[in-house]
């Protein structure tokens, strides 16, 4: 952390010296060096806007300033504009060159927001503007080139969904039939609520207690509440930068940031007080929760951009969070024809809800805002249809209204950790992907079989688990194995976390639902009742292992430090 603090204090100070891309490549530095550290994301957004608007010899494009297309309608320029005066009014009392960026994102605003001025501005641009030359400030190095290449295409896929949001299906349903921005207004803030309000990929995943309530003009006080992680697991993914809703939060006072209420999504209720300093925040019965779809957290803890392109599943939580037992849910499915109307989705089986253990609250992307039908509302609305708030329906779900649909099976999460050791306790597996749904049945499971399972970015059967029974008709409950080193050279090899597919196994503590997809084969072992281990070992011609010719013998520098001696 010190060698990111380090490089933070040199970007400071090429702040003050106005070499706006300077800084930003000491900030990107620092933050590889330490993604938790505090406000870096918005001490990059403060070089990116100045660098943006410090290009030598160049037209000053609003539009770049904004990171919005030129087609944007005033709609996404206000929303885009106050994302950002809230990112940046966080840090204004602590980075220099922070007034400055706010003075060129509000000068943009005017400018875009004012049909006469953006009239003339446009024609201006066209005549004068070199549209590389822009690029050019933000690419001087490797490292600029990699993150502005991104941007560039996250931004632009922002923009085509933001187009998709404005199609109508020429139905009354398409508006926002219940009003959510009723739910925002200046008067329903008061001190010592907790409210959820927008990141930067504008999700309600950021939470603030109301400190102060201002008038004339309206402004809120808020202090941000920062994640409290228990476990190891929970702080890889804290540091690693990825997002937090669930769980415990520091309710500590901190920087006060006086910011526009239109940053916040809605009002959080229902929240528990652990302590003075703490609150606790988890999915509740009858709440609608969007979850990550594909969700690999040590792939996205080891790289974060990994994350990036995500997609989610939405759910109702039926059973809400307890220590104790797991949260049931029920997946939702976008109604045809429907912006943001949302009804219960059954499997082929008739089943139509899942579990999500405990531990796995990282699993959750985001709370969203949620008003059930009731008959007769709306014509193609039955009731206990839901229609959630369109501003916290991730991107992935508003696009697939372009796309056909497919099958209405549960929507799970098919992926599960590289990672071969035990902490892959922190994982959920649940089905999915039935694209080789033909492969297995329910007559081919039973109860005690142990099976050969699909894991890791190269999808190879390297993990076992124990069958516990068979769920729906693509659905098998199950129970990890866990490998029991016993040798020093196997001890040391696990802890280097390389696959371990061959030895003594034991039952671990994981058990989840997999989709039958992910099974490979099935699995003989040797079952020891005294030490109550799986012994599971090569066999003399029925079974063929992944070992290339030749590569029996193992050089020094392919095996991990501590057996390479």
């Amino acid at each position: 952390m010190e060698a990111a603090l380090k490089e933070k204090r040199l970007a400071e100070t090429l702040v003050k010296i106005k070499d706006y891309n300077g800084a930003r490549t000491k900030l990107l530095k620092a933050q590889k060096l330490f993604p938790k550290l505090d406000y870096i994301t918005d001490m990059i957004k403060v070089c990116k806007i100045l660098c943006a608007a410090n290009v030598h010899g160049c037209f000053k494009d609003w539009y770049c300033i904004l990171e919005i297309s030129v087609d944007a309608d005033e709609s996404r320029i206000r929303s885009k504009y106050e994302m950002l005066v809230k990112s940046l009014e966080r840090i204004r009392n602590v980075f220099p060159g922070t007034n400055s960026a706010l003075t060129v994102v509000k000068n943009a605003f005017d400018v875009l927001c004012d049909k006469k001025k953006r009239l003339i501005f446009d024609s201006e641009r066209e005549r004068a503007c070199n549209p590389l030359c822009i690029v050019e400030g933000f690419m001087r190095n490797a490292v600029a080139e990699r993150e502005v290449g991104l941007e560039r295409v996250e931004r632009k896929k922002r923009d085509i969904v933001h187009e998709l949001n404005r199609v109508s299906c020429g139905k009354k349903s398409d508006s926002n039939h219940y009003g959510f921005g009723n739910n925002r207004k200046a008067e329903l803030f008061a001190v010592g609520q907790i409210w959820a309000a927008y990141d930067e990929e504008r999700m309600p995943r950021c939470y603030a207690r109301i400190d102060k309530v201002g008038h004339s003009p309206f402004r809120l006080g808020v202090t941000w509440l920062k994640p409290a992680p228990g476990t190891d697991n929970e702080k890889r993914w804290c540091e690693a930068g990825l997002p937090v809703v669930c769980g415990a939060f520091d309710l500590k006072r901190s920087n006060t940031v006086v910011c526009q209420p239109t940053v916040f999504s809605h009002l959080v209720s229902r929240v528990q007080r652990l302590n003075f300093e703490q609150v606790e925040i988890c999915p509740k019965k009858g709440e609608v929760w969007a979850l990550f779809k594909d969700w690999r957290p040590f792939d996205w803890c080891s790289n974060p951009q990994k994350r990036e392109g995500c997609g989610h599943v939405m759910v109702e939580i039926l059973v809400g969070y307890s220590k104790e037992a797991d949260i049931t849910v029920a997946p939702l499915a976008k109604v045809a024809g429907f912006r943001s109307v949302f009804k219960r989705s059954v499997d082929v089986d008739g089943g139509s809800t899942f579990t999500i253990p405990a531990i796995y609250l990282l699993r959750f992307s985001h709370s969203v805002p949620a008003f059930r039908f009731k008959d007769g509302e709306i014509a193609g609305v039955s009731n206990g249809m839901l229609e959630l708030d369109p501003l916290a329906v991730p991107n992935d779900l508003v696009e697939s209204m372009a796309k056909p649909s497919g099958k209405t099976n549960s929507s799970y999460s098919s992926s599960f950790s590289d990672h071969p050791g035990p902490v892959s306790s922190s994982i959920i597996l649940d089905p999915e992907n039935t694209s080789m749904e033909g492969k297995w049945c329910r007559k081919d499971f039973t109860s005690g079989q142990v099976w050969a399972v699909y894991d890791g970015s190269d999808s190879m059967p390297r993990r076992y688990v124990l069958v516990n029974s068979v769920i729906s008709a693509v659905g098998v409950s199950v129970t990890f194995l866990e490998p029991h080193p016993v040798l020093y050279d196997e001890i040391h090899w696990v802890e280097e976390n390389l696959p371990f597919v061959c030895g003594l196994f034991k039952t671990g503590k994981t058990t989840v639902n997999l989709g039958m997809s992910q099974f490979s084969h099935l699995v003989e072992y040797e079952w020891s009742k005294t030490d109550s281990f799986y012994k599971i070992y090569p066999k003399k011609g029925i079974e063929r292992y992944g070992i290339p010719e030749g590569s029996l013998h193992l050089e020094p520098d392919a095996l991990p430090p501590r057996l390479a001696v």
